[in-house]
């Protein structure tokens, strides 16, 4: 591995900044491959899948024609209608992506995370949290956003159509995990856990509708720079320079994407950010998490 090679200095201080990469994913990948001698499928199918009985998990191979079996196809809204919105072809790079599972199978992982029926000698450190500077940063050392007490951890996955959901509640012993093949509204990918979450503890789920939120870039970004506080009283610092746009909070600033008109999402919180605005300005800040908005 020649990285430290090409990259010859950082692109930011330790410390200050967040930057969602899965480059790490890939050198982990390597390691796993040199020190057992065989290949990831052939390890995960060993030390994972086949343990648990995940019968249709598997790694993608380069060409979709070469699939084992049937394959679902993805999908994104176009107007009234729907158009084909596929993966590609040759994107057969493994670490931090390119697993295929059912929901099912998802499940049989998701629920042995919770039970420690895999990997027991690692759930410590897969969910002790991570730290960015000095602040908690959201994330757990296993790359599972977490809530502070420790009692609930989640993730997501999107490329194309696709997009995973994936939510376990320690405390309550609960797992929620679905699949969907379109390109579905930012603020319900995160409000169908909600509301799942509300159903199985015997509460309303509340409404799934997008909150209130007008287009982000009016004006241009800078309309949103400037310090904001959310309903539960948590602040943050929204900060615009060169074009970009970041979200800051406990002094690390995570970049801000827009997924839509109207939504951005900031990776390192998970969080679907959108503003509404009162007589010409930007007046409130609406944020959605897979636990509350």
């Amino acid at each position: 591995l020649d990285v430290a090679f090409r990259q010859k200095s950082l692109n930011y201080p330790v410390g200050e900044f967040y930057s969602y990469t899965n480059t790490g994913y890939a050198i982990a990948k390597t390691l796993v491959e040199r020190v057992s001698g065989k290949t990831l499928q052939e390890f995960t199918q060993e030390r994972i899948f086949r343990p648990l009985g995940m019968s249709s998990a598997f790694l993608r191979p380069g060409r979709l024609d070469a699939f084992p079996g049937v394959r679902t196809l993805a999908y994104r809204r176009a107007g009234s209608s729907m158009e084909l919105h596929d993966v590609f072809d040759f994107e057969h790079f493994h670490g931090g992506s390119n697993v295929y599972v059912s929901a099912g199978d998802l499940h049989a992982w998701n629920a042995a995370l919770m039970t420690g029926t895999v990997l027991p000698r690692a759930l410590d450190d897969i969910a002790r949290p991570a730290s960015v500077g000095n602040a908690a940063s959201g994330l757990t050392q296993g790359s599972w956003y977490r809530t502070p007490a420790g009692d609930a951890s989640w993730y997501a996955g999107h490329l194309q159509g696709f997009h995973s959901e994936v939510f376990r509640d320690v405390k309550a012993r609960v797992s929620i995990v679905y699949h969907s093949n379109n390109t579905i509204e930012p603020w319900l990918q995160l409000g169908l856990v909600r509301a799942v979450r509300s159903i199985l503890a015997g509460a309303e789920p509340g409404p799934l509708a997008a909150p209130g939120a007008e287009a982000g870039a009016q004006g241009g970004y800078t309309a949103l720079a400037g310090p904001w506080r959310r309903p539960d009283g948590a602040a943050l610092e929204i900060e615009s320079a060169a074009g970009r746009i970041r979200m800051r909070r406990q002094g690390v600033a995570y970049e801000m994407f827009p997924v839509s008109a109207t939504t951005f999402y900031v990776p390192g919180l998970h969080f679907m950010v959108g503003f509404a605005r009162e007589a010409g300005a930007v007046s409130r800040i609406h944020v959605a998490t897979a636990r509350s908005e």
